[in-house]
């Protein structure tokens, strides 16, 4: 019944939503990528528990996949559904370890949020190679897991502190490596990777300065 309370609170607001931002979608743009970069650790091994979620697609696409207006509802829909039913625990509270990456059921860490969203999303018709799991370092230096939704206008972050969709540059994170659109078992690095690049890892990170580029906001 709690579940199902919270089930109806966000398909409401999600409706209220849909009808108040009629606006076009703040456009993005890509991410600069770099070199390849270690996976995280939790990553590996939730890919031998999940091969399915972690197969490289058939057919890579040329283009990136076009973001209309359906497709972004589908986004905000997922995004917000996904913080609303899953209660935001840690691995150590949840499985008494630093790391653990898993679909949840009723809790999860960001990896956790994360791996869902992509999970509905590819159920949904989106391309795999579109929803890059990606890893940053909030202000106070905590790495901190999102997706990102590569797109024909630019690349966006869902994540579990908010159901406001921003492009990654809006975003409070140092960005540091994300999965390549080539291969989902594949890493590149956003910024030079660390030797660690733990999403539980505590120790402060020193940030840079990111200028957030010129976004031409004509089509």
């Amino acid at each position: 019944m709690v579940k199902l309370g919270r089930l109806i609170m966000v398909a409401s607001s999600l409706l209220v939503g849909a009808c108040a931002s009629q606006g076009e979608t703040l456009k993005s743009a890509p991410i600069a990528l770099g070199d390849s970069a270690p996976p995280p650790h939790g990553f590996v091994e939730f890919c031998q528990r999940q091969p399915g979620d972690c197969a490289a697609p058939e057919k890579t696409k040329k283009k990136p996949i076009a973001l209309s207006k359906a497709r972004w509802f589908e986004l905000e829909t997922v995004n917000a559904m996904v913080n609303h039913l899953i209660v935001a625990k840690t691995d150590l509270d949840l499985y008494s370890r630093n790391e653990y990456w898993t679909l949840p059921v009723d809790a999860g860490d960001c990896e956790d949020f994360a791996l869902l969203k992509r999970r509905q999303l590819v159920e949904r018709g989106w391309p795999a190679q579109a929803l890059l799991l990606s890893v940053g370092y909030d202000v106070d230096g905590r790495a901190h897991a999102v997706l990102m939704v590569a797109t024909d206008k630019g690349d966006y972050v869902l994540d579990n502190l908010t159901d406001e969709i921003l492009p990654w540059w809006e975003t409070p994170y140092d960005w540091s490596i994300r999965q390549s659109g080539r291969d989902p078992q594949e890493w590149v690095q956003l910024r030079p990777a660390s030797p660690s690049e733990d999403v539980a890892s505590t120790r402060p990170r020193q940030r840079r300065n990111i200028r957030s580029p010129v976004i031409d906001t004509h089509d």
